[in-house]
């Protein structure tokens, strides 16, 4: 017997289900110990319906990750007066660290990243690593903003700051973190942006 099929609108609240599903656990337990059944549960499906919307955990969590970043994107005009400097781009910046410790899954990403790196195929993660880059470009264009280094080298230190954000707990007792990560961006954007 065929399971029922999903409406368009269904399938909408569904994988959004899903992601909320993912970013809880995944904030509590970490990828590995997040299992594909927890999460059909907490979203309401069936194991089997599962591989109707994703083939795999990991692409579950890929989309989750993307979708996160799609929602950081929709966030640029809040930050974006009529003549943007570089310093509404560090504001952007600052936002998107300030973000990334309330949602606290987004810092195990570190940890997990290997995990999830095996179980997708080559490809995928090359296409992923072009789009960072592209989506990178796209903001900067949108503050109307030049590197004056590689964008290679901005994206070094925007990692850097992000591996700062995941060892927090050890930054923060030497300083002040919130501080420390401000002064990072600050002072990257000063030094790399005409």
């Amino acid at each position: 017997m065929m399971g029922k099929a999903f409406s368009e609108t269904e399938t909408v609240r569904i994988r959004h289900k899903l992601r909320s599903s993912c970013e809880a656990l995944w904030g509590r337990y970490g990828y590995k110990k997040t299992s594909v059944s927890e999460l059909c549960k907490m979203a309401g499906i069936s194991t089997g319906a599962f591989y109707s919307f994703y083939p795999s955990k990991a692409m579950l969590f890929l989309d989750t990750v993307d979708n996160y970043g799609d929602e950081l994107m929709s966030k640029i005009k809040d930050y974006l007066p009529e003549n943007p400097t570089k310093r509404d781009l560090a504001k952007y910046l600052k936002m998107m660290a300030k973000d990334a410790k309330v949602k606290r899954w987004t810092l195990s990403y570190r940890e997990d990243y290997d995990m999830i790196r095996r179980e997708l195929p080559d490809e995928l993660l090359h296409e992923r690593r072009h789009q960072d880059f592209v989506d990178m470009e796209k903001v900067l264009n949108t503050f109307g903003q030049k590197l004056l280094v590689g964008m290679g080298q901005f994206l070094a230190v925007i990692t850097a700051v992000y591996l700062a954000l995941c060892f927090q707990e050890s930054i923060g007792m030497l300083a002040d973190f919130d501080t420390v990560i401000e002064f990072l961006l600050d002072t990257a954007v000063e030094k790399m942006f005409e």
